[in-house]
């Protein structure tokens, strides 16, 4: 087993090592990479740890069968970024999760569920409206549907954060929208590659007043639609604690294929 390094923030990325061996952690460490330089842990083989910032939780990542061995390296080196007040909390497959409230001198309060869904069969979905690029969606709409999904993680986004998400989204080009019958910007979604054979989307929204109209299920299946013509893999992570979404990816022909835990680190008294 090679040594598990630490990479603090500021690293160079390219100097990283990064698993092959795990799909998911090159979905997740593409988002974290495209936001900025994240903190990264890896073995090269068999784990790998992405944090962006000591205040969010690091994602975790093992490959199935590791060896009690690396997991331990794992968990010593993230007790020292406990330690020195860089680790908030985990979000883990249920085995790194026992090993960590056995050894930590600390409390894990479970936030959240994270069902990780991929693909086996688009079934198609339609509904009246028309889809659109991410280019014909106005940064205003876009800026306030993504405003709506970051409330409903319990983060409220300021007038200028929302504008700026928008103006982001428009200029994206894997940014789509749903228009419905009435003009209106009903419901946008994303996509991002990662290597050859995944794709994520994510930021899945629909506006209040339109949900249960299945637009989201037709965008989706036009998203999916151009990633499996491209021999890729629709993959996407849901809040399985929240049914209507899940319904909705299940029925266009998403299965859920993992389960993790987000965990926040809580200091005994």
């Amino acid at each position: 087993m090679a040594p598990i390094r630490l990479c603090p923030p500021g690293s160079e990325r390219l100097n990283t090592l990064i698993p092959p061996c795990d799909a998911l952690a090159f979905l997740r460490i593409t988002h974290m990479l495209d936001s900025g330089k994240p903190l990264l842990l890896s073995d090269g083989e068999s784990c790998l740890v992405a944090q962006i910032d000591p205040n969010s939780p690091a994602w975790v990542w093992t490959r199935n069968g590791i060896s009690d061995e690396t997991l331990a390296a794992l968990l010593e080196s993230l007790e020292a970024m406990r330690l020195a007040r860089c680790l908030s909390g985990i979000v883990a497959k249920g085995s790194f999760i026992r090993l960590a409230a056995l050894a930590w001198d600390a409390a894990l309060h479970r936030t959240q569920r994270i069902a990780v869904y991929r693909m086996d069969r688009l079934i198609p979905k339609s509904a009246p409206g028309e889809y659109l690029c991410g280019a014909d969606v106005p940064p205003e709409r876009a800026g306030a549907l993504l405003g709506m999904l970051a409330q409903e993680d319990g983060v409220s986004l300021s007038a200028s954060a929302q504008l700026e998400m928008g103006e982001a989204f428009s200029k994206n080009r894997h940014a789509f929208g749903w228009r419905a019958p009435d003009g209106t910007i009903a419901a946008i979604a994303k996509r991002a590659d990662a290597g050859d054979r995944f794709s994520d989307v994510h930021s899945v929204v629909t506006d209040a007043p339109y949900r249960g109209c299945g637009y989201a299920k037709a965008l989706l299946t036009k998203v999916c639609a151009q990633i499996l013509e491209e021999g890729r893999v629709p993959m996407l992570y849901a809040d399985p604690e929240y049914p209507p979404s899940n319904a909705a990816y299940r029925a266009i022909g998403f299965t859920e294929k993992a389960r993790l835990t987000a965990l926040r680190l809580i200091k005994k008294s």
